[in-house]
């Protein structure tokens, strides 16, 4: 059961469907957006995808803030830069790159529950992460479920 997550071998034998892989290229293209902008364009995007009221706190707060959202969009830079490996080179390792992208989205919002962020209004970026989660799933079910072989087929 855990050979597909968890391969004896990292190689390009993968043995999923394919539409998992263009699930992953997805994701990991919506990541990199995500990554890009929040390295790049930090001030904008923590306040109006994420709601962030960056104006209301002291100069040295908001730069803190700042720095650390920079951070976690470089975080999200190198996770595709796994991920785009993986596609190339080790597809085995698919179900597993998905699992840990769930993993890591779930494990934040269940920080969120304890330590929550403060934001205004509803901010447009947990519509885009619900649908990247949806993807995810739907990619690590799709990952893990064999594909028929050609030669069983009449």
């Amino acid at each position: 059961m855990l050979n597909p997550i968890f391969p004896r071998q990292a190689d390009n034998a993968y043995e999923g469907r394919r539409l998992a892989l263009w699930l992953l290229a997805i994701v990991v293209l919506m990541r990199f957006i995500m990554g890009a902008n929040s390295t790049f364009n930090t001030y904008k995007v923590a306040t109006t995808a994420d709601g962030l009221p960056i104006d209301t706190y002291p100069a040295a707060a908001a730069q803190t803030i700042l720095s650390l959202f920079a951070s976690i969009g470089l975080n999200y830079l190198l996770w595709c830069a796994f991920a785009i490996i993986v596609l190339i080179r080790y597809r085995t390792l698919v179900p597993l790159t998905f699992l840990l992208l769930m993993t890591g989205f779930l494990a934040r919002r269940v920080q969120s529950r304890f330590l929550p962020v403060p934001t205004v209004g509803t901010p447009p970026a947990q519509y885009v992460t619900l649908v990247l989660l949806g993807l995810m799933v739907a990619g690590f079910a799709l990952s893990v479920w064999p594909r028929r072989s050609r030669s069983a087929t009449p």
